[in-house]
Parts: structure tokens; C-alpha cells; sequence
């Protein structure tokens, strides 16, 4: 595509240049239509020591330049605007940090040491939407409250009621989200359907069709983008947070992938099981699965959804249909459609960095023939994921892929949450212990 047509002949104004941080927040550079094009080719320098997860040794110099075969027209802006999602450099070279170029490596790495054509994954993204969200905590004070639209008058869950898709006028946010999906499918993102999920306080699932890894990724973070603003937009709050209620559903990322060799999947055979080389992928995931919940699960909240069932994965096995297993296979596909649904992360996760370290644990199980570990379990909390990170993390750095500063600094930023977490009294313990 010719950009600089595409440009005058949309109207656009002004150029903005997104990327992402270590842990996954997204940022974003403003330039007029003229000096964009004076900087596409050579790129535009920032401040990485003021942005999350990229200090730097030796000064702080970073370069953003503009992928410009991703891009879309925002619709969150009111002037037109054109948004790239943008790579990151280091003195003219890729910088070991950033989260899409580490993607980027690992799918190039794996294609071509497997000798597979294409990697697709497509995502259930789960969030709640609130008409109010107010908590703070300090040394004196400590509190939260919610309100929903939806069961206001009460909240006890009768035993005939189900929020699993359920229709208007009891989905409250079905407007809300249909614009979402709206905006979505105007920038070019597919979307197979969006429903209530069974949280009975607004609980929204949007599910996107089969991209690439990155090109996935990078969906992932608009739609967040999107939710959020035009959630804003109608007055409403929210939030991807794991476990955000007591008793009630906790908010997913689940994937669905497929490997692709000659146009089948090289993860199912023709019986619609999983494939020699289906379960030595699966055996490498569950082999450095604590690990990997470093980066698919990665706040002390994640948890507190993986304990406490409502179809949370619990079950360390792949299953046929059922959904309280790490892996499942839908039943409902024909056998040329079937797919391998991972159903542990939540939308707290880096997608770049969950999707790399995913690929390398099943790279690490296809390479080493590897059988299903003896003994292997969930993570009980963060704390368990993170040791796992610090003593198994050799597949992440094959052909540098990762390196120990990345991880290392991963580690640190982790720890600091948990300390903070660790050091607060939790309002149970006043519950149960204050009169004691």
C-alpha cells in the first residue's frame, strides 16, 4: 500500500505511534501528518528510562520506529488520526526489551526449527463493566465499593438464574458492547461474537478470530484500548481484573491456537486427538507451566481466579469438551477445525510476552521428545511462579530470545508488588482475628 496516499486521500492529521512497555501498559506519541513523514524511515527517539520495565544500563536514549504494515485509523480521537503500532531500537538495533520484537524472534525461531508455515492464535477476552468503581488503602483507611446496572436491587444469586448469555433487558451492557464491536470491525478486527459471561455483576466476553501471534497481540491491546475509552465514553468503568468479586466468575485471556503445516494442524491428527508432536507440545507446557504462569498469570489477583472454580482451570490435563482443565479441546468442531484451547492466563498478561514463552515451553517439549512430567502442579500464588521463573528459565533464553536482564527485571518489578502485598494487612484479617 502506498502510505502516503493512504494518508492524504483519508484526511488524516495527525500520526500516533503506540508501543508497549515490559509488563504490557500501552503508551503512545503524537506527530503532525508532516513531521511523520519526514521520521517514518529513520524513527524517533524517547526517554525509556521514564517508561515501565526499560532501564537501562548505560543512558536512556530509545528509538520508536513505525511498523507500517500495522496501522488503522483510531477512533477514540476526534481529529483524524493514524495509529501505528511501533518497534523499538537501541543504537540502531532491536531492543532486547521490547515485547514485540521478542514475539517477533520467537515465531520466526519456531517456524522455522519446527518447519511449520503458520502459527494462528484467536483470544476470549473477559472484563466487567461498572457504573462505579471507588477503593483506596492507606495506613488509617482502607475500602472499596462497585455498583453494577445489573442486579442492583440485590445481590443474591437465586438458584434459576443464569448470567451466561443472557438477553436485554437483563444484559444491561449489550449497546455498550455491540459499539464496542462496532469500532473494532471499522480499524479491521474480526470478531466471531461478544455475549454476557456468567458474572451476574456485568461480565462481557468479545471473541476474536485466528491471527498471527503478534498481529494477535496487538489486537489484544486495542481492544483493552478501546474498551476502555469507550467505556469512559458511556459513563462506565472497567476492569480486566482477574477476580474482581467474591463468589462470582473471574476474568479470562483464554487462547485457541493451531500450528499449521500444509494446511493441518500439527498439534491433531485425524481422529481429532492430539498428535505425537501435539503431546510433546503440551508435555513442554506443563513441564515449565509454573514458569510460564510468571507471565500468564502474573499478579497476586490471578490467582485468587485459579482457586476458586467457576470454570477457572484447576485440572493439570487437556480434556474433550470440559472447561476446568488447562488445556481442552472443543468437541464441537469438525476434525479439520479442531483447536487447543489454553485456558490458564487472564488479561493482566504481557500477550507478547505470554505467546513467546508459550511457544518456547512447547518448542522445549517438540525438541526434547519430552513425556508427561511426574510431578507437576498449578502454582498456588504468584510467589511459587516467580521462584519457578528464577530456576527454570533456559528454554526462554534459547537463541536470545530472552536474556537474564530481561527476566531478572521482571523478577524485580514482580517482587516489589508482592512486597507491597505482603505488607498490608488484608480487611479478612480484621474480620476474623481483630476481637480475638
Amino acid at each position: 500500500m502506498d502510505l502516503i496516499k493512504f494518508i492524504e486521500e483519508n484526511g488524516i492529521e495527525f500520526i500516533d505511534l503506540k508501543y508497549v512497555d515490559l509488563i504490557g501498559n500501552l503508551y503512545h506519541l503524537t506527530l503532525t501528518k508532516e513531521k511523520f513523514l519526514k521520521i517514518k524511515e529513520k524513527g524517533i527517539g524517547f526517554d525509556g528510562s521514564s517508561v515501565f520495565g526499560f532501564s537501562l544500563k548505560e543512558g536512556s536514549d530509545l528509538l520508536l520506529l513505525p511498523d507500517t504494515e500495522d496501522f488503522f485509523i483510531d477512533p477514540i480521537y476526534e481529529r483524524k488520526t493514524l495509529s501505528f503500532f511501533s518497534n523499538i531500537f537501541l543504537k540502531k538495533e532491536p531492543f532486547p526489551k521490547d515485547p514485540r520484537q521478542i514475539l517477533k524472534k520467537t515465531v520466526d525461531f519456531f517456524k522455522k526449527e519446527v518447519n511449520v508455515d503458520s502459527i494462528l492464535f484467536r483470544t476470549e477476552l473477559e472484563f466487567y463493566l461498572l457504573e462505579e468503581a471507588d477503593f483506596n488503602f492507606n495506613k488509617l483507611n482502607g475500602y472499596y465499593h462497585f455498583s453494577s446496572e445489573e442486579k442492583k436491587e440485590r445481590n443474591v444469586k437465586l438458584p434459576y438464574e443464569k448470567s451466561y448469555h443472557q438477553t436485554p433487558p437483563f444484559d444491561r451492557y449489550y449497546e455498550l458492547r455491540q459499539e464496542i464491536v462496532i469500532r473494532a470491525k471499522e480499524i479491521g478486527i474480526d470478531i466471531k461474537y461478544h455475549h454476557h459471561e456468567n458474572g451476574q455483576f456485568g461480565q462481557e466476553e468479545i471473541e476474536t478470530e485466528f491471527y498471527s501471534p503478534l498481529k494477535l497481540s496487538d489486537i489484544i491491546l486495542i481492544l483493552k484500548y478501546l474498551i476502555r475509552n469507550l467505556a469512559k465514553k458511556n459513563n462506565k468503568i472497567v476492569t480486566f481484573l482477574p477476580k474482581l468479586f467474591y463468589q462470582e466468575a473471574g476474568n479470562g485471556l483464554h487462547f485457541h491456537f493451531q500450528i499449521l503445516k500444509e494446511n493441518r494442524n500439527l498439534l491433531i491428527n485425524e481422529n481429532g486427538e492430539l498428535s505425537e508432536e501435539g503431546r510433546y507440545f503440551i508435555n513442554g507446557v506443563f513441564t515449565h507451566l509454573k514458569t510460564l504462569a510468571a507471565f500468564s498469570n502474573p499478579s497476586s489477583n490471578s490467582y485468587r481466579r485459579l482457586a476458586s472454580g467457576f470454570e477457572a482451570p484447576q485440572i493439570l490435563a487437556i480434556g474433550i469438551g470440559t472447561r476446568t482443565t488447562v488445556f481442552r479441546i472443543p468437541d464441537y468442531l469438525e476434525e479439520k477445525e479442531k483447536t487447543i484451547e489454553f485456558r490458564l492466563p487472564d488479561a493482566l498478561s504481557n500477550p507478547y510476552l505470554l505467546i513467546s514463552a508459550f511457544l518456547l515451553a512447547g518448542f522445549d517439549g517438540i525438541k526434547k521428545k519430552m513425556v508427561t512430567p511426574q510431578n507437576y502442579s498449578l502454582p498456588k500464588n504468584l510467589e511459587e511462579s516467580l521462584n519457578s521463573l528464577e530456576e527454570d528459565n533456559q528454554f526462554l533464553l534459547i537463541n536470545d530470545i530472552f536474556n537474564q536482564e530481561i527476566i531478572e527485571e521482571w523478577l524485580r518489578l514482580k517482587k516489589e508488588e508482592l512486597k507491597l502485598i505482603k505488607e498490608f494487612p488484608h480487611p479478612v484479617e480484621y474480620l476474623l482475628y481483630f476481637n480475638l
